[in-house]
């Protein structure tokens, strides 16, 4: 049976995937262990060629910045959203929108990062 896209989402955004993957002090470990996860190559195949599931991913992104937090702590949502990030980043137009909105937030480390490297590089970081 063929996972939907919704069920992959709720897996990036669960508190055993945060768990997952914030063990990584480094950039390189993260972004290598997110081209690893099984989640993510799932999402990834299931984006590839697909305007309005990549559409839906960064409106999910849209609707996570949106959650209040406090800016004193790191946001909760940061790995899931550097998550679809990097899956997004298959897509330059995607990609750079999304990362536009990200960085209009202050409290990120990965999906700062990330961020950053997409709009500063203007390239995809990971391949559909």
């Amino acid at each position: 049976m063929d996972t939907s896209l919704h069920d992959l989402m709720d897996t990036v955004e669960s508190i055993e995937f945060d768990a997952q993957m914030s063990v990584f002090s480094g950039f390189n470990s993260f972004l290598r262990a997110l081209n690893e996860n099984s989640t993510i190559t799932q999402i990834k195949q299931l984006l590839a060629n697909s305007r309005p599931k990549y559409a839906k991913i960064v409106l999910r992104v849209i609707d996570l910045l949106a959650e209040s937090t406090d800016p004193q702590f790191a946001h909760p949502n940061d790995v899931a959203i550097a998550s679809y990030l990097y899956v997004l980043s298959s897509s330059k137009e995607f990609s750079v929108l999304a990362a536009e909105k990200v960085l209009l937030v202050s409290n990120f480390m990965w999906a700062k990062r990330l961020a950053e490297t997409i709009l500063a590089n203007r390239m995809v970081v990971s391949q559909p």
